[in-house]
């Protein structure tokens, strides 16, 4: 494999990576701060407090 190719596989695993941790950041903090009873959830998103989900993100 050349040089450019490999830089070019590097890139596209690093700007895939930070795209996915923008959406994940985001619920995490959220499901932590309700799980701290920081946020007030209503009933439809009482699940994202929960163990399993804090877990899982």
């Amino acid at each position: 494999m050349t040089s450019e190719t490999m830089i070019s596989i590097f890139l596209g695993v690093g700007l895939a990576a930070s795209v996915g941790f923008r959406v994940f950041l985001p619920l995490f903090a959220l499901s932590l701060a309700s799980y701290f009873g920081l946020w007030e959830l209503n009933d439809s998103w009482s699940w994202i407090g929960s163990i399993p989900a804090l877990v899982t993100l």
